[in-house]
């Protein structure tokens, strides 16, 4: 796998056996349907931090959900010297202010799909494709799965992030959980499960910085997701029409 990986790149052949490569390819497709390349993902998130910076350095601060090409485009506006010395920025990369509304709405879209990637119950992307047979993910001598999943290692963040996902199961509206970090977003803060031989629950107040606002970006997403699941049978694929 690792040989694979070397000589064929995250586009080859472990695209469709590799967690992180499917999920790349998902993001790749959703990417070009709005006219989106990694690169031009990454020039846009450059920006939108540089301008989150600026607006957390402003007395009062601004939240980072005010930006919009309207907001941009204020010739008073209060960020008006910061934009106006990005403009050679996006000048030498062929982009324009216009695009920050499609780059924002695009963002929340790629935090759904990351989520709806592994969502359990039968409308999970990966489960939609594994079901499909566009996947050949399985291994030999990999079993008891359903007991694995009702019952966690006895050890390390696996065991804890059981215990936090059972203790706030009924507040899932409130909550987010990542791969290493459990979000309390009522509360204010997150559980962090970045050691993965952690054996003892630490919480910790959230950081006001860019992080943390994407992090609530993506909470948001997620929340607005689930919300539109319970209000609809079915919620079709973010790869529709690809």
């Amino acid at each position: 796998m690792v040989r694979q990986l070397e000589t064929e790149g995250p586009d080859g052949g472990v695209s469709t056996c590799l967690d992180w490569a499917i999920k790349r390819q998902v993001f790749a497709a959703h990417l070009r349907k709005h006219g989106f390349t990694w690169e031009k993902l990454e020039q846009w998130t450059h920006l939108t931090s540089l301008l989150a910076n600026a607006l957390a350095s402003l007395r009062p601060p601004l939240p980072v959900s005010v930006l919009s090409a309207f907001f941009i485009r204020d010739e008073r506006g209060p960020l008006r010297s910061v934009i106006d010395q990005l403009s050679n920025y996006l000048a030498e990369r062929q982009l324009c202010w216009n695009e920050i509304d499609t780059y924002f709405k695009l963002r929340l879209e790629l935090f759904e799909i990351d989520t709806r990637f592994g969502e359990l119950g039968g409308g999970g992307i990966f489960e939609l494709f594994n079901n499909a047979g566009a996947l050949r993910h399985n291994l030999p001598g990999v079993e008891n799965i359903d007991q694995a999943i009702e019952d966690p290692p006895a050890v390390g963040r696996a065991k804890l992030r059981a215990a936090a996902i059972r203790e706030f199961a009924h507040r899932r509206a409130e909550m987010g959980c990542d791969w290493d970090s459990i979000h309390d977003f009522v509360n204010d803060r997150f559980l962090d499960m970045s050691d993965p031989w952690a054996d003892q629950a630490e919480w910790h107040a959230h950081p006001g910085n860019v992080e943390h606002s994407i992090s609530m970006h993506r909470f948001i997403a997620m929340r607005e997701a689930r919300r539109q699941r319970m209000q609809a049978p079915h919620v079709p694929s973010p790869l529709r029409g690809q």
